[in-house]
């Protein structure tokens, strides 16, 4: 997730030691989403509503994965403010003009992608599924469309 999560615009080691600091809190974040993830997915299930244990396990796995991911983030972060070395390589590397393009491109790319497989999954589903999930699947692709002109047209702005 090279550039989504990790660009930076930091110049000093001191720049990019404090967006590091920053970012902990939505490490944290992304631990309480995983918990609550859990909570739900185990509460729903304990008073008898109605949930697939597909999904149950789906969204059990989810929430660990969350949590994990963000324990895993916020010592991998630590273990970067520990050490100056470490700190100036992730900075110049998370700075780099280059990486940023890349970073750009791929996620377009997979946008597009997310696009045409919801596209996909709408027509498949249409005649499978019903009909509210294919409303709500062309929904979020919406939703993406919108996000993506909004942004655009805000950083067009901005920069």
């Amino acid at each position: 997730m090279k550039g989504i999560l990790c660009a930076t615009k930091a110049v000093t080691n001191e720049e990019y030691r404090q967006e590091l600091a920053k970012k902990r809190i939505y490490y944290v974040l992304i631990i309480m989403v995983g918990v609550i993830t859990l909570a739900i997915t185990y509460f729903a299930s304990a008073n008898g509503i109605e949930f697939n244990e597909h999904l149950h396990g789906t969204f059990a796995g989810m929430g660990t994965g969350l949590i994990l991911a963000g324990v895993v983030l916020i010592i991998k972060t630590q273990m970067t403010l520990s050490n100056e070395e470490k700190l100036k390589a992730a900075r110049l590397n998370n700075s780099d003009e280059r990486n940023m393009e890349i970073s750009s491109r791929a996620f377009r790319s997979a946008a597009l992608i997310m696009i045409i497989s919801f596209y996909v999954t709408a027509l498949i589903g249409s005649i499978m599924i019903d009909e509210r999930l294919i409303q709500f699947l062309l929904l979020n692709m919406s939703v993406l469309l919108a996000g993506y002109i909004l942004s655009y047209n805000y950083y067009k702005r901005k920069l």
